[in-house]
């Protein structure tokens, strides 16, 4: 059991999550056997188990504790931030990949040591 658990402001942060879909629309993204399950959870009649939740937020790509309190930050993009669209990560490792050649192109050009430990040289030894 949740404790101070409201049932209406769950529902309706699952509403608000789910960006105004139907509560059959919901239902069936969240693979239950029809809308029943969402109003009794928002009669208080029963309440999600774990797995539902994880399923909820997930699905929503909401927080499970925004999810279950209303605090905090509502989208797990925001709440954790490592969250990134592919084009994203591409783009990061573009980036990386450049900023690894410059530092290359950086480090050749400098006297080298006996114990040179330059990225050039760690990157020869792996």
């Amino acid at each position: 059991m949740i404790s101070s658990f409201d049932p209406k402001e769950f529902v309706a942060r699952i509403r608000q999550a789910f960006d105004g879909k139907t509560v059959d629309e919901i239902a069936e993204l969240l693979g239950l056997h029809g809308k029943r399950a969402i109003y009794k959870w928002g009669s208080g009649e029963t309440q999600p188990d774990y797995d539902r939740l994880i399923r909820i937020s997930e699905t929503s790509r909401v927080s499970i504790h925004w999810l279950l309190t209303g605090e905090g930050p509502m989208r797990i993009e925001q709440s954790r931030g490592y969250y990134l669209s592919e084009e994203a990560i591409l783009s990061l490792r573009r980036s990386l990949a450049k900023v690894i050649d410059e530092m290359s192109d950086q480090l050749q050009t400098r006297p080298r040591a006996a114990s040179d430990t330059s990225l050039t040289s760690l990157k020869k030894r792996a």
